[in-house]
């Protein structure tokens, strides 16, 4: 499915002007291969029936819908009014014991609306990817369409499967879905990509998460779970800073798997939690002092203004990556965007959010002078 010339047009200003703006050197003449694109998506049941009321869209009667015009075009669609998936074919498929119980009315876009809903913000996992082949000039082109189909395909079959094989690739692929829906474990799903376009991607089991009926019906576990951060709960992780600098490039703006600088600070972070409890994180600065990221994470301060605390995280022109939940938390104004946080002004104890796509928002405290 190809871009049309806007959207071709808008990837091209805007590959331009992150290099111009945040890289030092002409990335566009360095002949690197060894790497390959990645995104890691999260893939979760639970956000079939809640993550929608969350972002105040309003459930309707399912209609058909265009992929290409919702999900491929670049303006923000976090938080549009596209078709849901109908919550009561969701629901007679949770409750089928079997394929022979599954209402047979159900098509194929009705099971792809509800698998889109699981894999947390693919739509802007979508169009970070397209906007890194389109940066690093590689000639592939990913629709949504491909990518949640490739996505399924990974996942791990149930253990119990009551359907009948079919020679039908299409018939073969709804089967799976039928067979999934029901389903309750969560996945972190790793798509790769490499400059010859070949795709691959692995799904490793998550911890599951508990979910009461309660948080099923209200969309508690949506906050709970992926924007736990903002709820008012101590910190769970550790955060300490990095003591070198990071030199901003297409490896720290973008997601690969070239992580030669992040495994350096990863085994700093070892050195400094060690003996001690809980997950930890390590924070990087570049060359200006500014703050950037964490290691896995994009990282938000906490700053009172007046009575109101508010959460702010490094522009991209800082060099940080572009990473989905940022975006998501950015474009929904639950944080905001500061050129400048230099790393001298972070003080032990401070309240630092960290947030990646596959655990959401987190609360972690500063510790700047490790015993």
């Amino acid at each position: 499915m190809a871009m049309s010339l806007s959207n071709a047009e808008d990837l091209d200003k805007a590959a331009q002007g992150l290099a111009q703006e945040i890289f030092q050197q002409d990335y566009a003449k360095v002949q690197v291969s060894d790497f390959e694109l990645l995104s890691t998506v999260r893939y979760d049941p639970n956000l079939s029936e809640c993550v929608n009321t969350f972002l105040g869209r309003t459930v309707s009667k399912h209609t058909e819908y265009n992929w290409n015009q919702d999900f491929l075009s670049f303006e923000d669609t976090t938080g549009s009014t596209s078709p849901l998936a109908s919550l009561k074919t969701f629901r007679e498929l949770n409750d089928a014991t079997s394929l022979r119980d599954t209402p047979q009315e159900i098509s194929l876009n009705d099971l792809e609306q509800i698998f889109y809903e699981r894999f947390f913000l693919l739509g802007e996992h979508l169009k970070r990817i397209q906007f890194s082949l389109k940066f690093f000039d590689w000639d592939c082109d990913i629709s949504m369409k491909l990518l949640l189909r490739l996505l399924i395909d990974a996942l791990p079959d149930p253990s119990i499967v009551n359907v009948n094989h079919s020679t039908d690739e299409i018939s073969e692929y709804k089967n799976k879905m039928i067979s999934l829906v029901s389903g309750k474990q969560c996945y972190k799903m790793r798509v790769l990509i490499n400059k010859d376009g070949q795709i691959r991607v692995e799904a490793h089991a998550l911890p599951m998460p508990h979910v009461s009926a309660t948080q099923k019906i209200t969309n508690d576990y949506f906050l709970d779970t992926l924007l736990s951060g903002f709820l008012n709960c101590p910190p769970t992780w550790t955060v300490y800073v990095y003591d070198k600098c990071l030199v901003p490039s297409p490896f720290t703006s973008f997601k690969t798997t070239k992580r030669e600088h992040y495994n350096l600070a990863r085994a700093k972070l070892q050195e400094l939690h060690k003996g001690k409890e809980g997950p930890a994180e390590i924070l990087l600065f570049n060359g200006s002092k500014e703050l950037m990221e964490g290691t896995i994470t994009n990282c938000y301060v906490a700053k009172t203004i007046g009575n109101q605390r508010v959460y702010e995280t490094p522009a991209l022109s800082t060099g940080c990556l572009t990473g989905v939940m940022r975006h998501f938390l950015v474009s929904k104004r639950l944080v905001r965007e500061t050129k400048n946080i230099n790393i001298d002004t972070l003080k032990d104890g401070d309240e630092v959010l960290l947030s990646n796509g596959i655990m959401g928002l987190v609360k972690g405290v500063l510790v700047k002078t490790p015993e």
